[in-house]
């Protein structure tokens, strides 16, 4: 932030529903400011802050759960979205993204990349000042992305698991391995 204050992120997924917690690391020590949540959080599954109030995330699925997600994984039916709160309000700036994972803001912070992880895909968007995207490009990668990471020199990094299957029992297990990769793209 502005003022030098270290600002921590993250998801919870409580039984009540998907919400963002907001922590400020102070004397080695997180603390708790701000929960937030919205009925637009369905599936959250990454996170990028954009202020101290402001965020994307990404709805990896829609709220439907047990076999009906399964189903629109197996069929790759884009349920998957991207949420942006302003700090009291949320809205949906991208939708019909099969399984919308990593999330992630080039250096300049003008524009946004999103990973498909069931299409193979990393979606590029113009970032308005209003928080809304606009589609630019789609990268094909022929693998399923994941997490999105970009350096202080504007690389992109991205991680995928080129066994898919295998990470699923990984997912539920730690005790069984699956290979990871590491993506190095330049934009």
């Amino acid at each position: 932030t502005p003022d030098k204050r270290n600002l921590l992120f993250v998801i919870n997924h409580r039984p009540e529903g998907e919400f963002v917690e907001k922590f400020e690391y102070k004397n080695d020590s997180l603390v708790h400011l701000q929960s937030f949540t919205n009925p637009l959080f369905e599936s959250l599954n990454d996170l990028l802050a954009t202020g101290e109030h402001t965020f994307y995330v990404s709805n990896d699925h829609s709220k439907n759960k047990g076999l009906w997600r399964k189903i629109t994984d197996f069929l790759k039916i884009p349920t998957g979205s991207v949420v942006y709160f302003d700090g009291k309000n949320a809205k949906q700036v991208t939708d019909k993204i099969a399984y919308a994972n990593g999330v992630n803001w080039s250096k300049d912070h003008k524009t946004v990349f999103v990973a498909s992880t069931l299409n193979n895909e990393i979606y590029v968007y113009n970032r308005q000042e209003n928080g809304d995207l606009t589609k630019i490009y789609t990268k094909e990668l022929g693998i399923g992305p994941d997490n999105i990471e970009v350096d202080t020199e504007g690389m992109i990094w991205v991680a995928y698991h080129p066994q898919p299957l295998k990470f699923l029992g990984h997912a539920k297990s730690a005790e069984k391995h699956s290979p990871s990769v590491v993506l190095k793209l330049v934009y």
